[in-house]
């Protein structure tokens, strides 16, 4: 079994909970891939695409990929471009909203465009639930940065989807 983990803006490998998810889960005989991806302070979708696909060329039927925060969205690019199918995706405290729901209004201009592409880049869900893979959602009803309610818009749009609430 092979988990992919990629971080979030800002973050690198080694960033909040990775060091010990992937400690914790090689104790398991669980293979853990956190990839550095390119620019975190001003991510690129296209780069962080291609990233992932270099990496995720390892991964076999019923693998998981770990997504955080806004980069849901990214995922759900990256099944789709890819037709990645038959693996676990596990978004946690996910967001759905523009961009302009995610970052400060004070970050610089360059960045927010940069930004942009992961959100406003259309999906096609009816591909995306094409190709049974199986999605973990966690949500936290009292993390400061993520509305829950953003997160639940995936039910909406995703087959086979679960809700973990953590309250």
């Amino acid at each position: 079994r092979k988990i992919l983990v990629l971080h979030w803006w800002e973050a690198d490998s080694k960033s909040n909970w990775f060091p010990w998810l992937k400690t914790t889960l090689e104790k398991e005989k669980i293979e853990v891939i956190i990839p550095n991806l390119p620019e975190a302070h001003a991510p690129i979708l296209n780069d962080w695409l291609n990233t992932a696909k270099t990496k995720a060329w390892k991964l076999s039927i019923w693998d998981t990929i770990i997504w955080h925060s806004m980069w849901a969205k990214a995922l759900m690019h990256f099944i789709q471009n890819n037709n990645i199918s038959w693996i676990n995706c596990i978004l946690v405290w996910p967001t759905y909203e523009t961009i302009e729901d995610e970052v400060d209004l004070e970050d610089p201009i360059e960045i927010k465009k940069k930004l942009r592409d992961f959100h406003e880049t259309k999906l096609d869900f009816q591909k995306i639930n094409s190709l049974n893979n199986q999605y973990i959602v966690y949500l936290s009803y009292n993390d400061p940065f993520i509305n829950p309610n953003s997160a639940k818009k995936y039910y909406s749009q995703l087959n086979n989807i679960k809700f973990i609430d953590f309250h």
